[in-house]
This record gives structure tokens, C-alpha cells and sequence, in this order.
């Protein structure tokens, strides 16, 4: 079956959704969609809030080009990506924040597609009870820019589990932390960080980030 395409979700609020599989909201396999609410946060974001699935706990993005902006996740919960799995390539998600979620692999997102960016976006106290205590990566080419991550926790990477290409840009890392390894970052593929902070992250080894 065809998935369809070109699909917009407007201001919209998903809460207390649950999935045995996959996206305990949206399962999103057609291309080029939008889920977006309204730039200023007091007219209307959509909402994705208490959410629950065995991956993406919120959304499972197939299709490929989907976008995501203006846009809330809290309280989010599965075994791959709390909040967000992403498999489809061309994915972005921008203006969006990620609050206490939490995954046994990416608190907040797990991101298998490639050629990806996540602009602009928020992540605060999420936690993975193994690895990636906001975002889990693995795939190709994957842009993180002007983005802020803070007090996101997990055993391996209290905020980032790479093993991705791509980069991190003008991004801000404070008071993440790993129970063994990465406080903030805990890179096993190239990296390019560029312009960044780290501040007061934790970790045994590598408080900052372990290359």
C-alpha cells in the first residue's frame, strides 16, 4: 500500500497514546509531511506529551523529506528514541524542544536516516538507560545546529551517542551526564564540532566528550 504524501499536522495535541510497535501517536511512512504548530509558542505548538511505544515513543518517521518545527515533546517513553525515531532520509526538525523523555537507546530521539538536520532545538533532562541520554545517531550525514542541550542523562552520553557523519554547530552542552563515559558526547565515528560550549558535564571518563 501507498503511503500518502504532502500531509500537514496543525497545531495539534497527541497525549496518552501507546503503540506495541512503532510511534505511540503518529507512524509517519508517506513523504514530504509537516507537523508544525505556530512560531510564536502562545498562538499554539503541537504537542506531543506522555506518549508511548516499543520505538519512537511519540513518532516513527518512515517517509522520506518529513519536517518537524514548532513543535513540543515531554514525558515521552520507549525502548528506541523516547520521543522520535527516525529512519526516513532528508528529515528535519527545527524550533522543537524535548523534555523528559526517556528510552533505553536515545532518551529523546534515535536517528537512522541519513542526510538529516535538527535547527534550533531543545533538550532538557532526558535520559537512556544505556546510551545517548537525548539522541542516539547512527547514519549518515547528520547536521546538529543551534541547539541547546541541558541536563540530559545516561549511562554511555548523557547527550549525544554518536556513530554518525556530520557535524555539531553553535551548540550549547551543560550539566549532562554519563555514569561511565561521555558527559556530554560519546563519539565511535568522525565528528566535526564547531563553535560550541561545554559547561560543568560529568562523567568517570571524559567529562566533555570521549572521542
Amino acid at each position: 500500500d501507498e503511503a500518502a504524501e504532502n500531509v500537514t499536522i496543525y497545531k495539534s495535541a497527541f497525549i496518552d497514546n501507546a503503540a506495541l510497535g512503532g510511534g505511540g501517536a503518529i507512524y509517519w511512512a508517506g513523504e514530504y509531511g509537516l507537523i508544525t504548530g505556530d512560531a510564536d509558542a502562545d498562538l499554539g505548538i503541537t504537542l506531543m506529551i506522555n506518549n508511548n511505544a516499543t520505538i519512537g515513543g511519540s513518532l516513527f518517521i518512515l517517509g522520506d523529506y518529513t519536517r518537524i518545527e514548532n513543535a513540543g515533546f515531554s514525558g515521552n517513553a520507549s525502548d528506541r528514541g523516547g520521543a522520535l525515531y527516525v529512519s526516513g532520509d532528508g528529515v528535519t526538525v527545527s524550533n522543537a524542544a524535548f523534555a523528559r523523555s526517556n528510552a533505553t537507546n536515545g532518551g529523546a530521539i534515535f536517528w537512522e536516516g541519513d542526510d538529516g538536520f535538527i535547527i534550533k532545538a531543545a533538550f532538557i533532562e532526558n535520559t537512556a538507560s544505556d546510551a545517548g541520554g537525548a539522541i542516539l545517531a547512527q547514519c549518515n550525514d547528520l547536521t546538529i545546529a543551534d541547539s541547546g542541550f541541558f541536563e540530559n542523562n545516561a549511562e554511555y552520553a548523557g547527550a549525544i551517542a554518536w556513530a554518525a557523519t556530520g557535524g555539531i554547530y553553535n551548540t550549547t552542552f551543560t550539566n549532562n551526564i554519563a555514569t561511565e563515559v561521555g558527559g556530554a558526547i560519546f563519539a565511535i565515528k568522525d565528528i566535526e564540532i564547531t563553535d560550541s560550549n561545554f559547561t560543568e558535564n560529568v562523567a568517570p571518563q571524559a567529562n566533555a566528550i570521549m572521542i
